[in-house]
């Protein structure tokens, strides 16, 4: 989101324009930090795949 904030505005009036604005839901990744588990080595893996482009 852009907002433009022209120079006729005082440090009020951007602060009112700014608390109107909600903030925007994120996606909470810490919940599903651990949660996968893997077959082998995630740098083996890695190695592995860079590898085939060879």
């Amino acid at each position: 989101m852009v907002v433009v904030i022209e120079k006729r505005y005082n440090k009020k009036k951007v602060n009112q324009m700014m608390s109107e604005f909600k903030p925007v839901k994120t996606f909470g990744a810490k919940k599903f930090a651990g949660t996968i588990e893997w077959g082998e080595d995630p740098l083996e893996y890695q190695k592995r795949i860079r590898n085939e482009w060879n």
